[in-house]
Order: structure tokens, then sequence, then C-alpha cells
């Protein structure tokens, strides 16, 4: 005999029982009886808070012949060892793979009341009226059901007479689902005794046309009917009784489970009680314009019915009613009192119907409702007042719609809304009515056609007291914003006002943005956004998971990556110059405005030719089919080259000699056997001369030295495999560790030519020498004197020496080196170039600038003087829009007179779009009689670093960094 359920987790029990059978079956047939018990998770508890144990038995049945019979243990099966003061909900499965004949048998050993039993059969498995009788006499038998299957597999009842037996009327619980299963209806509905205790009854795809009219009489008490799927035109006259029904045994749904009814249908309920339902889902129901339904109900359903037309009193005398489904219908347009004085309705589905307008007041009456959907139909506008006497909705979905406009006053002021789902529409302005709403926790507006600008439109939009204060923030979830798959192209929040700036931020910091599906351009605009979410993750790094989805999908070298994970100096833009080669793409890197021209893989013989005359310049020509490196004057301002994978044999020593910025060449891989001695003088710090065809020569040997100082600094790429062919059989050599006699020099032969060329030269060398030694000198003399500005800045930036001027800098309530004034409009320049240069120099400066360091809330021109009286130095960024502007005037006539009167050193930085024409004559006095420098001179950067201030610990450091140089390139 086995026990089931004695343990908490699932158990298999196999029963072989041999059934001698009567002459009509097949005799001495065997049968398999396989059960699986399974404990659920507790539905019902007592009235005292008890927890009713749940579990579920499925029992299989398999024969090797057709129709035998099979007796079904009860107590075999069923026993179950429980308290007698503890309930249990028990489901038994019975599922016949042939067809057998079922009879209950061994009941006198096992009876317990305390089981609540529910029983469920599938496939052909015939059983008897009479017979389902045992099952009361030994537990509390709740419930029935039959399903039919396919191909005939359905169950079937037997009924010997008329009547029923008395324990089967107190069945409370009956599912006829598919097939069949109709006729086992019709066996228990023909039947003269009635069921005074059902609750629940379902008859699902049996292709009914109507119900019987006794229903009424054998149910009188009926709370819920389920006639989903199947023929009916008109829905049945129900509930038939206003009464509820409680739960038997004073059961009490548990509150996880009530919880889960109530969000499902959509209803709210008391946990002791049954739903009161009508589900007429999947019918032929097109036409209500006649009827009105009556009654109490909790909810009426009637989605996939073709509805077409609706009375507009319909509902108005259904009384309680919470729900009413509507979804997946032919609805074009809904009566406006459809829904009047149904205060009690929580929830209306009219989802996936073909509603192009819904009336203003169609649900002014619903005073209680909660959510509302009106998904996937044809609205266009939601108009104003739609949604604002509804004080207590809190979700609405109008996705799926071709909705262009949310009107204002669509939603109540005093509105708890907190889900709205307006994804894939026709919008292309960011509603702002929808962030004004104070308890909003989700937005969804993906699949529209929105742009990044509409998002700062909102954002400027709002006011200050829309965003909860710090603290509000610190502990709270953040509200969901999916914005994914709209236009975004850009995160540009350049040329936000200082307010409209500090917005963004908390923007930032209630709301999670979703963004994936967005084509964005991480060019230049992306890095003041990317530095001020930087910013808001310095004190908040749990924050960075709310960016994951924000990612690059231009430039291709960026895509999919997220944009707080990008190097700045990866950053550039799109960029189109008059000079730009026609086979080449140019870009501009936005960190210091170097331009980047891409020509790699463009089949080029030559390297293209550029004007002088431009700015700092990386060229990228892998993959060519270069061969010789011309001398172009523009190679000035390369700042890099890279020639990897040409077919460059011999690299011109001219051109290595304009090779003045030059910090990184990559010349790897190709068919170099030499290199110019010259090439030692650029400051490389990145070079790549690996895979080409070095020959292990006696020129070639100062090579080695010159490696071996570079691989000390890590400057060269697989040094290991810069290689050199020897003439021994040794092969080839990695050249910073070949051994000097390895390179063939034959040291006699060498002096000697040296020692002749030497003789050779000496005489005119003299001759040159004396005679334009006195020339020379005047000529230094006479620049020395004109250019004594460019000689001071350049002593400085080489040899940390500041001649012939002094100021004192050692005044410690000066705690910035230098306040920066500036117009709007050079804010970018500002930020990206002159505040990344000097802040990050060796060692750093310390700067103000308006937007970081100016106290927030103080007034603008107490600002301006406490920003000026404690900098050493002023830095004035003198531009036509900088005229223009009162602020930017008041600030130079504040320093002008702090420079009167207390020596304050003003620095002007002056744009080309200045004239001075344009300056008023307190501007041209000091710039006649003071430092200004000029942002396209060359030596603009030694200019400004040298007028910047000098205290004796930034010397210090500088003259210490120096001496340490040089010390170093003489031991090496």
């Amino acid at each position: 005999m086995a026990h089931f359920f004695v343990l908490p987790r699932t158990l298999v029990c196999v029963l072989l029982v041999m059934a001698s059978n009567g002459h009509e079956e097949s005799e001495h047939a065997t049968e398999l009886l396989q059960c699986l018990g399974k404990t659920d998770s507790s539905v019902f508890e007592t009235r005292q808070g008890n927890e009713v144990l749940s579990k579920q038995l499925y029992c299989e049945i398999k024969s090797e012949q057709s129709l035998v019979k099979h007796n079904f243990d009860i107590a075999a099966v069923v026993q179950t060892r429980i308290p007698n003061d503890t309930l249990l909900y028990l489901t038994v499965h019975i599922k016949c793979c042939t067809p057998t004949k079922l009879v209950f048998t061994n009941s006198q050993t096992l009876i317990n009341k305390n089981i609540m039993l529910n029983l469920m059969f599938a496939g052909p498995c015939i059983v008897s009226m009479q017979n389902l009788a045992v099952w009361s006499n030994v537990t509390d038998f709740h419930g029935i059901g039959f399903r039919g299957g396919v191909h005939g597999h359905n169950p079937n009842l037997i009924k010997e007479n008329g009547t029923l037996e008395r324990e089967i009327q107190t069945l409370s619980a009956m599912t006829f689902y598919n097939g069949t299963a109709r006729e086992i209806f019709n066996t228990f509905s023909s039947a003269e005794n009635a069921w005074p205790r059902m609750a629940e009854i379902g008859l699902s795809n049996l292709s009914l046309e109507s119900i019987p009219e006794k229903l009424r009489t054998m149910m009188p008490l009926l709370q819920t009917l389920n006639l989903q799927s199947n023929k009916l035109t008109q829905p049945p006259d129900f509930p038939w009784s206003n009464s509820t029904l409680e739960l038997p045994r004073g059961l009490r749904r548990r509150k996880h489970f009530n919880d889960k009814i109530n969000s499902l249908e959509g209803i709210k309920i008391d946990a002791n009680i049954y739903c009161r339902v009508l589900r007429l889902d999947d019918n032929n129901i097109e036409d209500l314009s006649s009827r009105e339904f009556r009654g109490f109900l909790h909810k009426l359903s009637l989605s996939r019915n073709g509805l077409r037309n609706v009375r507009p009193t319909c509902f108005r005398n259904l009384n309680g009613i919470q729900a009413i489904d509507l979804s997946k219908n032919r609805l074009k347009d809904l009566p406006p009192q459809l829904f009047h004085r149904l205060n009690s309705l929580l929830e209306i589905r009219l989802g996936e119907n073909k509603l192009s307008i819904v009336p203003p007041e169609i649900f002014k009456d619903l005073k209680n409702i909660r959510k509302i959907t009106l998904d996937h139909n044809n609205i266009n506008i939601i108009s104003s007042g739609l949604f604002n006497t509804l004080d207590n909705l809190e979700v609405v979905h109008l996705e799926g719609n071709k909705i262009a406009n949310i009107e204002e006053g669509a939603f109540s002021n005093n509105s708890v809304l907190r889900e709205v789902y307006l994804q894939s529409n026709n919008l292309t302005d960011v509603p702002l009515v929808i962030f004004r709403l104070r308890n909003v926790s989700t937005i969804d507006i993906s699949f529209n056609m929105l742009k990044f600008q509409d998002l700062l439109n909102v954002i400027e939009s709002l006011s200050e007291d829309t965003f909860p204060s710090n603290i509000s923030l610190k502990d709270t979830e953040p509200r969901l914003l999916n914005l994914s798959n709209n236009n975004f192209t850009t995160l540009d929040i350049h040329g936000l006002t200082e307010l409209n700036e500090i917005k963004f931020s908390r923007f930032l910091e209630m709301y999670e943005i979703e963004l994936t599906g967005n084509r964005l351009t991480c060019d230049c605009s992306i890095l003041t956004i990317k530095r001020k979410i930087g910013f808001l993750l310095q004190n908040n790094p749990s924050w960075k998971t709310r960016f994951k989805t924000w990612k690059c999908a231009w430039p291709e070298e960026l895509k999919d990556r997220n944009i707080l994970e990008i190097n700045e100096n990866h950053i550039i833009a799109q960029k189109k110059l008059e000079y730009c080669p026609v086979e080449c793409s140019c870009f501009e890197r936005c960190m210091d405005q170097t331009v980047v021209i891409d020509c790699e893989g463009r089949n080029l013989t030559k390297v293209p030719r550029i004007p002088s005359r431009g700015p700092l310049i990386e060229l990228n020509l892998r993959n060519n089919n270069i061969r010789d490196i011309p001398v172009y004057p523009y190679f000035k301002n390369l700042l890099a080259l890279y020639l990897t994978n040409n077919n460059i044999q011999q690299f011109n020593a001219m051109a290595v000699n304009n090779f003045k910025r030059i910090r990184v060449l990559h010349i790897d891989s190709n068919n170099l056997s030499s290199l110019p001695r010259n090439i030692e003088e650029p400051g490389f710090t990145n070079l790549a001369l690996h895979n080409n065809a070095f020959k292990c020569s006696c020129n070639l040997k100062w090579m080695k030295n010159w490696l071996q100082k570079l691989h000390h600094r890590n400057q060269v790429k697989n040094i290991e495999n810069v290689l050199c062919q020897s003439d021994s059989a040794e092969g080839v050599k990695a050249i910073y560790t070949l051994p000097d006699e390895n390179f063939g020099c034959n040291g006699t032969a060498e002096y000697k030519t040296v020692t002749n060329i030497i003789q050779e030269k000496t005489s005119t060398i003299i001759a040159v020498t004396l005679g334009s030694l006195l020339a020379m000198t005047l000529i230094i003399f006479i620049l020395l004197l004109k250019y004594r500005r460019v000689m001071k800045a350049f002593m400085y930036a080489h040899f940390n020496w500041h001649p012939f001027d002094h100021i004192d800098d050692t005044d410690s309530s000066k705690i910035y080196d230098a306040f920066v004034s500036y117009s709007e409009k050079q804010r970018q320049w500002v930020v990206n170039t002159l505040q990344e240069r000097l802040e990050n120099h060796h060692p750093p400066y310390k700067l103000c600038i308006h937007h970081r360091d100016f106290e927030i809330g103080a007034p603008i021109v107490r600002n301006i003087l406490n920003s000026v009286e404690q900098s050493k130095r002023m830095l004035m960024v003198l531009s036509r829009n900088f005229l223009q502007s009162e602020w930017c005037m008041l600030e130079f006539r504040t320093a002008h007179h702090k420079a009167l009167e207390d020596r304050l050193k003003l620095i002007i930085i002056m744009f080309d779009d200045v004239s001075m024409a344009e300056l008023d004559e307190e501007m041209k006095l000091y710039m006649r009689n003071n430092t200004y420098v000029s942002v396209s001179d060359k030596w603009f950067w030694e200019k400004l670093i040298h007028a910047m201030p000098q205290s004796p610990v930034r010397e210090l450091e500088e003259r210490s960094k120096h001496d340490y140089d040089l010390i170093e390139s003489r031991t090496s």
C-alpha cells in the first residue's frame, strides 16, 4: 500500500493491478496505474488563519487492451496521514489512455472528512453517477470536472436513473471542457434533483447555442457562469440571484492568492466569498443594441465576440460591477453614456477594437476606476477632459494607436496615476502633461518619432517644484522612462542655461531612461552629458545600471559601446574641410580639435597633399600601396602618422625634418631596410617598426641604443619583432638585444673615413662661421627684442625659467590660480580645451569656472566679486559675444579695477572674430599696456602657461622634473 503526501516533495507510485472482469470486458487484462503527487503552494486558510495544505495527484491508467474494467482502490491511492484538526485541499486528476470503466472501491478503510476533494477526468474514462458518490463517503467532495479530448477520447458518464445520489448534491463546482463533455453536462442537467450549494460552473468549448432553462432552478445560488468558446449569439439572463455565497467550511483565500485573483480579474472582493462572474468570451455576440444586463456581478467579460453595437444603457442596471471587458471586438464608437452611474467600476478593457474617437465624457462618473485599457485602436488624440475627473486612476494603456497629441487637461491635477503606456503611436513631441503627474513611476513612449531635443524642451518647461528634493530621491527607486526605438541621434545638452542644466541633472536623478534602439551619434556633442553623468555617479555609483542602454551607433569603432565606457580621446565628429582629400574622410577629435584624416584602405599610391596652414593632424594611411614618403610642409602639423601595411622601402630624411610635433609613428609591416638617423630627434611616445626588412649593417647600429631607450619608456610596440637580417648563419634577431659585434662594423676603417671627412670640411666651416658670426649676433639681438614675449614663453616652457618678471603669488587667501570669464557661446571651447589643458597640466592649475564653482543661489555680482578676489589671475576669453554680454563686461571692469588697486594680473585670450575697432576705450587702453594672447598664435599655450601663476611648490616640481629629464637624457 502506498502512502502519498507524507513527504512535502513530489512522489511517484506505480501500482500493478490484476482485474478479473465480466463477460462484456476483456478478461485477464493487465492495467498499469501510475500516480504522481505534488505539493502546491497553499491557496486557502481557515477562519482562524491556519494554512490549508494544497496538493495535486495525477493518475494515469494504461492498458494493453481496449475497454477494460479498473478497480480504483481509493484507500491505496489517496491515503494520507494528517491530523484531524488539519484541512487538506486535494485535487485528483485521472487520465485514461484507453477506454476504461472505473469502479471506485475500498472506501470503508479511509474515512477522512478533512480532505476537500476536486475530482478531474480526462480521456475515455467511463464512470457512473452512483459510483462517484463513493468519494463523498471518504472526503468532503467539493468539485468535479470533465475534459474532452481528440479522436473520440472523451469521458463518459453513466446514469442508471433520473435522480442524483444525495452525496453528489453537495458539489459546489463543476467544469465541462471540450468535445463530448457536453454529453456529460446534459446527463447532469437532466437529473431531477438540484445543487443547492453549486457556486461555479464552467461550460467551455461545448458548441452551446443556449443553456438549459432548468439550470436556473437547479443551481439557484450560482455565482460564476463561464460560457467561453461556445456559439452563443445572445447572452443568457444571469445572475439568477443577488445573494453572495461564502466559501465552504469557513475558508478564505490567502492574501497572496486573493490579491492575484483581484489583479487578474480587475476586481476587489473579500477573501471569504466566491467571485460573481459572467464570462462570455469567444462567442458570436455581435449586437447588444437592445440588451440590458441586470443583477449583481463583480465582472462581465465579452471579449472576442465580434461585437459591433452596444446600447447606451447596456450596463446601467448592473449592481456592484467592478470590471467590464469589451476587448478584441469590432467596436468603432462608444455611446458617451455607456459607463455612466457605474461608480463601482475599477477596470475597463477596451483594447484591440476599432475606436478612433473616445467621447470626452464617457468616463466622467467613474470615481473609483483604477485601470483603463484602450490599446491597439485607431485613436489619434487624447482630448482634454478625458481622464481629468478620475482621481483614482492608476494605470492607463494607450499603446498601439495613432496618437499624435495629448491635450492639456487630459489628466486630473490630483491624479495618482502610476503607469502610462503610449508606445507605438505617432508622437513627435514628448507629452509634457505626463511629466507633471507627481506619482507616475512608469512612462513608456517607445516606438514613436521623438528626438532628444523634444525631451529637452519638456525638461526646460517643467517648473522647479516638479522635482522632489535630494532627500526624497536618495532611497527611492527611479521612475522608468522608456524612450526605446525613437529618433534619438544626439544627446547634445550644450547651450543649456545654468537653470536648465540643474533641471536636467535632477531629471537624470529621477528617471531611469531606456534608450535601446536609438541611433546615437557619439560625436563631440556627447562629451558634456557624459561628464555630467560621470559627476552624478561619483556620489551614486550604483546608478550606473540606469544608463546601460545608452549605447553608440556611430562611429563604427564605437558601435554598441556604452557612452560611459568610451575614452574621451576616441570621440570624434565628422568634419567638412575644404582641404580634406577626396579619397579620405575627415573628422575632428572633440577633446583637442585635432583633425583626423582617415585614408585607410583607399588603394592610395601616394601620400595626399594638404595645405600647410591648418590645424594639428592625425593621418591614417594604413593598408594602402604607398612606396615613398614625400617632403610636405604640413608634416610639421602632424601629431600622429599611421603607415602600417604599405610598400615603403625608404624613409626620407628630409620628411623627418618636418616632424615637429609628431608623437605617434606607425611604419610597421613595410619593406624598410634602414631608417634615417634623424628619426631619433622627434620625441615619439608611440612607435611601431616591426615586420620590416632591416639589415644588420654598421649604419644601423645606432638603432640599438635608440630602441633600448624607447623600450625603457614602453614606447615601442612589439619591440621583440623589430628584427634585422644578419649575414651570419644566425638569421634574424631583435635589434635592441643584438650584440654590437653582429652589426659588422670595422672600427679602424670607420675612424679613417670620419677623419677624412672632418679634414675636408674644416676649412669651409671655419670660414663660414667667422663670416656669419657678427651678422647672426645682430639679427639675434633684433629678434630677441621684437619677440621677447615669445622667447620668455619658450624659455619657461622648455627650461622653466621666468626671466625679468616676478609677481608674488604666495597669498594664501587666493584659492584659485585663475578665474575664467567667458560668454556662453565660448563655453564648449573653455570646458573641452582650456579647462581640460590647464587642469591636467603637471602640476595642475586650479580654475574657477562659472557653471561649476559659482555659489548656487548667491547674487551674480557677489559671485563675480568673490571669484576675482579669490583668484591670482583672471583669464578673459574675449570674443564678439563677450563684448555684447553685460555680465561679461561687468566681470572685465571688476577685474580691471582690481588690477589697478591690487595688481591682479588680467590675461586676455583673444578670439579671431574680434577687431580692435570694436573695443571700447577702457578695453583698448588695457590691451595696449598689458598681456593678451590670440588663440590662433602658434605659441598660444606657451605664452598662456608663462603668464599663469608660479607658486614656489609648482616651480620646484617643474624644475625637479626638468632636471630629472636632463639627467636621464645624459645618462642614456
